[in-house]
Order: C-alpha cells, then sequence, then structure tokens
C-alpha cells in the first residue's frame, strides 16, 4: 500500500491554504521476476477521481549512480506569434520533460551498459536515477522515454561513467 498524498504543510498559512497534491509518479522495484506472475493493481480516493497515466511493468537494468548535478528541463512547445504591431499571441502547448544526468557504474557492467544502449535504441523505457520514491529527487529523474545520448567513458581503472539524457515520449 503506498500513500500518493503529498501536501506538505510548514505552517499555518500552509494548513489553510496549500491545495492537496499526489505524487506524480512511482516505481516498485521489487516485485519477484516470474513468468507466470499475476500484477493487481487497485488505484482508489479519498474523494473525486482517481486516474492512472501509465503503468509499465518489466525488467530493470542497473546503469549505475546517478552523480551530483543531474538535472530536469524542458522542452516547450509553445508557440509565440506577433503581428505588425508586435503584439503577441501565445498559444500554450506541451511541455516535455527531459533529464540529464551522469552515472557511475562499476567497469564490470560496461558491456551491460553498451548492450542497453542497443537494446534500447528508440524503445520507450522507464528511466530512474534514483530508486527510493521516497527522495525528493526522485520525480525530478524519473521519465518514460527515450534516451537521445547514452556515453560511456572510462573514469577510473574500476569506475565508469555513463552520461544519459533521456526524454519524455
Amino acid at each position: 500500500i503506498f500513500d500518493m498524498n503529498t501536501r506538505i504543510v510548514n505552517d499555518g498559512y500552509d494548513y489553510s491554504f496549500e491545495p492537496f497534491s499526489t505524487l506524480p509518479s512511482l516505481a516498485v522495484f521489487d516485485i519477484p521476476s516470474f513468468s507466470d506472475i499475476i500484477i493487481t493493481v487497485t488505484i482508489t480516493a479519498d474523494s473525486g477521481n482517481v486516474k492512472c497515466g501509465g503503468l509499465v511493468v518489466g525488467t530493470y537494468i542497473y546503469l549505475g549512480e546517478a552523480q551530483y548535478g543531474a538535472s530536469n528541463d524542458g522542452l516547450n512547445f509553445s508557440s509565440v506569434t506577433r503581428d505588425t504591431f508586435g503584439n503577441a499571441t501565445l498559444v500554450p502547448r506541451r511541455t516535455l520533460p527531459k533529464t540529464e544526468q551522469t552515472l557511475l557504474i562499476d567497469s564490470a557492467r560496461v558491456n551491460k551498459a553498451k548492450q542497453a544502449r542497443v537494446d534500447l535504441n528508440a524503445v520507450p523505457a522507464l528511466w530512474t536515477g534514483i530508486d527510493d520514491n521516497t527522495s525528493n529527487w526522485f520525480d525530478m529523474l524519473t521519465i518514460l522515454g527515450i534516451y537521445t545520448q547514452f556515453k560511456v567513458g572510462a573514469v577510473i581503472d574500476s569506475k565508469a561513467e555513463v552520461t544519459l539524457s533521456v526524454e519524455e515520449i
């Protein structure tokens, strides 16, 4: 059972006016890997409607530990057009999240990372920079998408560096 409510109250003002919110994403990594497993998902809300944006089931590949400096950016597809007097017409459109991360991995895992790069070429996957749902950084580094950069480099004798850029689909 996972409580997805995220309302954070720091003072009386927050208590009175902070809107209720929920976690935007959740990942469960410890489901046993059996070929005949049955997974049942039940989603309930205290009130109002409830929805699930996506559900991904599969195997995971460990690509390393995200280092500090990881970022979350957005590709904004909104448009701004101006007439001859400079007046703007704004058309809001979707902003696609993207992340850039540097991962540190044992050199013994380099070939597995390189194979993942081949296997995930133009294949959507769930990318999580952190595997702890309770981390404040979890949602920032979680994207269902494709990689646009996947570079593997030698750092020192026992470690390799994976530079990863991922865009949401």
